[in-house]
């Protein structure tokens, strides 16, 4: 929410956000949210920043499979018609790739691995490789994957993270331990800040933090603390930290 109203408010961008498989309360929440936040205007609602398209979990699969599809229709509209920068959210991508699986068990197909659909990678891809920039506008998204028994080899998330950038994944122990978001050391990928764009705040746990400046790698080990991440700017806040040429995650930890 905060996201949206950040890029409606400061950047004049226009979010689009797909609720696949949504509850209706959390769905009905956000609607509100967005209405207070004057990012919703219902009295002149072309001048709202944000559209919301909802498959609620109670609905058949295949409305819930096409609200996917749907809302990255459009996000290409905005994106190709108006010609502005798009944020793309879609919450959540297990829910439309368990919506497919549904379909397909109905329609009487083989299930593959896990009792997934057989073309999972190609209706995975007919979404993901139409989010793209083009000269007109650029779309730019955000996909909440859900991982089943925390296996990261599932079918699901190994074949969403081939089409990712870069993904966060939030940590099970420290979110036990009141941490709410925190970004696991394990984890590596490149992170960039397009110009005019709003900042990234991480939370990072023990490890090793190498940053490229001016063509060289600067490693650190860190003890856990605060990143943000701006455009040409890094700026890292943490209890301990240990300059180094060559440290390993042992002398991290």
């Amino acid at each position: 929410m905060e996201l949206i109203n950040n890029i409606a408010k400061a950047h004049g961008g226009v979010s689009v956000f797909g609720g696949v498989g949504e509850r209706t309360r959390e769905g009905n929440d956000l609607y509100m949210e967005m209405k207070e936040s004057r990012v919703i205007i219902e009295e002149n609602i072309a001048e709202s920043k944000v559209a919301l398209v909802y498959g609620q979990m109670n609905k058949p699969p295949g409305a819930r499979m096409r609200v996917g599809l749907t809302t990255l229709t459009m996000a290409e509209y905005f994106r190709d018609v108006n010609e502005q920068d798009v944020l793309l959210f879609i919450n959540s991508i297990f829910r439309f790739v368990q919506a497919g699986s549904e379909v397909s068990t109905l329609l009487g197909r083989m299930p593959s691995t896990v009792g997934y659909q057989p073309a999972l990678s190609i209706k995975m891809s007919s979404l993901q490789e139409r989010i793209t920039s083009t000269k007109e506008g650029s779309i730019t998204s955000i996909q909440a994957v859900y991982v089943p028994a925390d296996d990261l080899t599932d079918p699901t998330p190994s074949t969403t993270f081939a089409h990712l950038d870069a993904t966060t994944i939030l940590s099970i122990g420290l979110a036990a331990k009141e941490v709410e978001e925190i970004m696991l050391s394990t984890n590596s990928g490149q992170i960039g800040i397009l110009p005019n764009r709003a900042s990234i705040a991480i939370a990072v746990d023990i490890g090793i933090l190498r940053i490229r400046l001016n063509n060289q790698w600067l490693i650190m080990a860190l003890m856990g603390g605060f990143a943000r991440i701006g455009n040409n700017e890094i700026t890292v806040f943490v209890n301990e930290v240990e300059k180094g040429s060559d440290l390993a995650p042992q002398e991290a930890q």
